[in-house]
């Protein structure tokens, strides 16, 4: 089964689980998994509204609402999804004579609604009925859309479709897993160039900058670096100062990502400089045995709830007895947050294409944070792992 008819199969599966007669996309990934691409636009403008409708019966036509200006994008993309453009934007001219992709263009964007929520309407519309029950993806979903939405379909069920694109996404195509090994790939290469240029009294934020150079260099995003040195490295996710530096016997936290292809990598890894520290290495070998024992705990039936415990259970019996945690984990795709999350209270059962990052931090106020963070994929038999590189705690000069 190719992605695309991967894709097609969760997304109809999961709305006859629900019920749902359409789905409605808004965030760019969403778009990107309904209709195989995204418009550029709506990756950076927040305000942007485009929306991908489908329906439950795969005989029919995608739809996308869209701005008539990305009209040549979409048709560039696919020739199978129907377009329901909206807003003023004209092309000035088109060459004659009229070649095929311009005429069909011209055909396309000829008639217009006024407004994102007139065509959202229009495109549902195309799908008749009254009573048809309807999600959309809350997202980017304006109140003002939504209301008017709404009011145009006054017998329709409108329910918010977040979780149902949540759980479609849960399970990952082989295709996908191996875009987020390569993304996982590529955060780990360039965490390790970027150090093999560190040297005392670098900051934290030129460490960061050059850890997003060396992505760079390999072709993929690299859109977050936590890098925190000493104190800072118990502030969990924060931005990186430059007045931070490194000096003989600093500890080092990153916790950092890539994207590839837009699929998303969230590492992490520990850093001692120059001369060690006994504590630090203890703690370290501490919570290094809880993301073990978490990640051996990894197979379809096991439950999240369960993954959680064993980790918790195995830092406080490990050295640190005083260890809390929220979560130890999370799903990962194209958002750095998937389902599922592995909590004290999810009741989510694994299942084979599963893509988790396990993680077991540990931040102490005034002191330090150490932190480590792996990804896995839940297979038919257990699990595999998708990072290359060790999870010791890393060493340099």
């Amino acid at each position: 089964m190719t992605l695309s008819e991967f894709r097609r199969h969760r997304v109809q599966s999961i709305m006859q689980k629900h019920n749902l007669d359409i789905l409605v996309a808004s965030l760019p990934e969403h778009l990107l998994y309904l209709l195989d691409f995204t418009i550029l636009g709506a990756t950076y403008q927040t305000k942007t509204q485009n929306y991908a409708v489908c329906s439950s019966d795969l005989t029919q036509p995608r739809r996308l609402v869209i701005s008539a200006s990305d009209a040549p994008t979409a048709l560039e993309f696919s020739d199978e999804v129907e377009l329901v453009c909206h807003g003023g934007y004209r092309f000035n001219k088109y060459s004659e004579p009229l070649s095929p992709f311009a005429r069909r263009l011209q055909e396309q964007i000829e008639h217009r609604e006024n407004s994102p929520a007139d065509a959202l309407i229009e495109a549902i519309r195309r799908f008749s009925g009254k009573k048809l029950r309807i999600g959309i993806d809350e997202l980017r979903t304006p109140v003002t859309t939504w209301n008017k939405v709404a009011a145009a379909y006054p017998d329709a069920g409108l329910i918010p479709a977040l979780p149902v694109f949540e759980e479609i996404r849960s399970i990952k195509h082989p295709d996908e897993i191996k875009l987020i090994r390569k993304a996982s790939g590529i955060a780990e290469d360039s965490l390790l160039a970027a150090l093999d240029h560190t040297k005392l009294g670098d900051s934290e934020y030129a460490i960061g900058m050059d850890y997003r150079a060396e992505v760079a260099n390999r072709f993929a995003h690299g859109y977050f670096c936590t890098c925190t040195i000493d104190q800072r490295t118990a502030y969990s996710d924060t931005c990186h100062k430059k007045h931070s530096v490194i000096s003989d016997g600093s500890v080092i936290r990153f916790d950092f990502g890539a994207i590839f292809e837009f699929y998303h990598s969230d590492l992490a890894r520990t850093v001692m400089v120059g001369k060690t520290n006994p504590e630090v290495e203890g703690y370290y070998s501490a919570i290094l045995a809880g993301l073990d024992e978490a990640i051996n705990c990894i197979k379809p039936g096991a439950m999240a709830c369960d993954i959680f415990h064993t980790a918790v259970e195995a830092v406080r019996k490990n050295g640190i007895p005083h260890y809390e945690r929220s979560h130890v984990g999370h799903g990962i795709g194209l958002q750095i947050y998937d389902m599922p999350s592995i909590t004290a209270q999810s009741q989510a059962i694994l299942e084979p294409g599963m893509v988790l990052c396990i993680e077991t931090p540990y931040y102490e106020i005034g002191k330090w944070g150490i932190q480590i963070e792996d990804t896995i994929v839940v297979t038919e038999t257990g699990y595999a792992r998708l990072t290359h590189t060790q999870n010791d705690l890393i060493k340099i000069m």
